[in-house]
């Protein structure tokens, strides 16, 4: 099994450094995210104002491109980026009518960027919410559809894999079959982006992907994105000075581009830009994608669940996807104790996290098989301590 620790020693091989099994919270930066975090600081002292123009709009583009690549989108036009997924949430909620209370469908299960705002625009009234359980997650996409079919929401906002439990939507084609047009379709694809393959074209000219750079695609935060399907929220409310780039010589008219732009804020810390291109470009150069970043963190994960078996440990319930759907990058536990388990793993410098009662164990191309023999003798003494 090949590993790619030597590309984090800045976080793996340091003195100290903690044994890290969440990656799919906070994922460790390749080094050659340092080089351009510096690259960043440089091109701002050497361009001053011109940065912007010189060499900031240079690499908006190319990772504009990145993006569109391991989408399969058309057009690198359509992405826009922005500084976290709540910005760009609020902007989508923009565009909702005015006149009417707007009726959003969601999960139950969505992130606290989507969840604790919506839920707080529905106790001002703002809102009309109508969240659908993912448990049982056989029988979620049908029950999903059908509210959908039945209340045809101004918003849908669903995740293509659970934050919480690693359970998979991809039921996009019974979706869009069965609500109108006007309804603004939003994937929360935090959890799958780079972390398996997404095609995206198919969906392309009808829904809204919302991911970012802090988990999977290893570049840290402020580096969020959307891709916007056109026709679809061509006015946001919530609009940065950003959008009128093209338009300033006629600053008394309110105009919007027709591609992603129009969903842009306004000046923000460029750096995880160039974060996000140099791993990006790194993962060319390592002949990496997200096929084989999954495929790669799928024979850990077998390792750690052989040994788990073998060793008879008993973490929790682990909550398991349909059969058929892809596994997730990340193994849930659930036991009443998983606050209590990650801490003292914590305390042991073993870092996983906890979510309500689910333990959640990440994994990616940094581990290796001396790091799972180390993880399950950590698991062996504070689960036999339960």
């Amino acid at each position: 099994m090949k590993s790619y620790k030597s590309h984090f020693s800045q976080s793996l091989l340091r003195t100290g450094a903690a044994l890290h099994f969440a990656a799919h919270s906070h994922h460790p930066w390749p080094d050659v995210s340092f080089v351009a975090q510096q690259q960043a600081w440089q091109d701002a002292a050497i361009h001053l104002d011109r940065k912007w123009d010189n060499v900031v709009a240079a690499q908006e583009r190319l990772a504009r491109g990145h993006v569109a690549r391991h989408l399969n989108l058309r057009s690198s036009d359509t992405v826009v980026f922005a500084q976290n997924t709540h910005e760009l949430y609020l902007r989508l909620l923009s565009c909702l009518p005015a006149t009417t209370k707007p009726r959003v469908l969601s999960s139950d299960s969505e992130f606290h960027s989507f969840s604790r705002q919506s839920r707080r625009l529905a106790e001002a009234g703002s809102i009309q919410l109508d969240l659908v359980p993912t448990n049982p997650i056989a029988s979620f996409a049908d029950r999903l559809v059908k509210l959908a079919q039945r209340l045809q929401p101004n918003l849908l906002y669903v995740s293509h894999v659970f934050f919480d439990s690693g359970w998979s939507f991809d039921s996009f084609a019974s979706l869009i079959d069965e609500i109108d047009d006007h309804v603004l379709v939003v994937i929360d694809g935090y959890h799958s982006f780079l972390a398996r393959p997404v095609d995206w074209a198919p969906w392309q000219d009808r829904c809204f992907y919302l991911a970012g750079g802090y988990k999977y695609a290893m570049a840290g935060e402020g580096c969020c994105f959307m891709h916007c399907p056109p026709n679809y929220g061509a006015r946001p409310i919530n609009t940065g000075w950003y959008a009128s780039f093209g338009s300033l010589a006629q600053p008394h008219q309110i105009t919007y581009p027709a591609d992603g732009q129009r969903f842009r804020g306004s000046t923000y810390d460029p750096t995880s830009i160039y974060r996000f291109n140099a791993v990006m470009q790194w993962m060319l150069d390592q002949g990496l994608d997200a096929a084989t970043l999954y495929r790669r963190s799928m024979e850990v994960q077998d390792l750690f669940l052989a040994a788990v078996e073998t060793k008879d440990l008993c973490i929790g319930t682990l909550l398991s996807n349909p059969d058929g759907s892809m596994r997730p990058r990340f193994l849930t536990y659930v036991n009443p104790r998983a606050s209590d388990i990650s801490q003292e793993l914590m305390d042991r410098d073993v870092i996983t996290d906890y979510r309500g009662d689910r333990l959640r164990i990440g994994f990616s191309i940094y581990h290796d098989e001396e790091d799972i023999e180390r993880l399950v003798c950590a698991l062996s003494t504070v689960c036999a301590r339960a």
